[in-house]
């Protein structure tokens, strides 16, 4: 277990480190929250004039007038509403933007920093889930495990000892955060029995 050990043990950041990254991605999560409220103002009035258009279009084919036809009617309707149903996807997209991705970056620093102590202190179940969640690919080559770790423990593994954060923080920004989420949150109910596990929840 010496070099699984040696892994867990590389992923530790000091909590002056955990509490710096997690206010920059905090700051960059604000400041693309202005960008998504603008866009979604955006496009609910967009969503609001073709609905106006929807309704001038069913008065003309009400009043009978000459000048719409019942195919252009329902060649016009379909397209509006085409429309509509873009505006949708864009803004479900936005719903997800407004994810507040910096808790889950906290919450996996937090469990790098304690990792190599919660792993040694783990039943046998509970050092496999944690395998499982942290590392990916493992094998024995002979005698030698070989594996390696999941996103985003690789990139913190990679820049945890740089004298400058700035490279953390960049691989930080670009992870899909939605995805980390997900694999998260089961491995957390899993070993929600733990108490030391407060250590890394948010």
């Amino acid at each position: 277990l010496e070099p699984i050990y040696k892994t867990l043990g590389s992923l530790r950041l000091s909590e002056d480190k955990i509490n710096y990254i997690t206010g920059d991605l905090k700051r960059l999560h604000e400041s693309k929250n202005q960008f998504h409220e603008q866009a979604i103002i955006g496009l609910n009035k967009q969503y609001e004039q073709i609905e106006n258009k929807i309704q001038r279009l069913f008065n003309l084919r009400l009043e009978d007038d000459q000048s719409i036809t019942k195919d252009l009617f329902a060649d016009k309707l379909k397209e509006l509403k085409e429309e509509q149903a873009e505006i949708r996807l864009k803004l479900a997209e936005h719903d997800k933007a407004d994810e507040r991705f910096y808790i889950t970056a906290n919450t996996v620093l937090n469990l790098c920093r304690y990792a190599l102590d919660i792993f040694k202190s783990s039943e046998p179940n509970e050092k496999r889930q944690m395998l499982n969640f942290v590392f990916q690919n493992c094998r024995l080559n002979g005698k030698k495990l070989e594996y390696t770790l999941r996103k985003p423990f690789d990139s913190v593994a990679k820049y945890a000892n740089c004298p400058t954060l700035l490279p953390l923080w960049n691989a930080f920004r670009t992870i899909n955060w939605g995805i980390v989420k997900q694999e998260l949150e089961p491995f957390i109910l899993f070993m929600s029995q733990r108490q030391d596990l407060e250590t890394i929840r948010t």
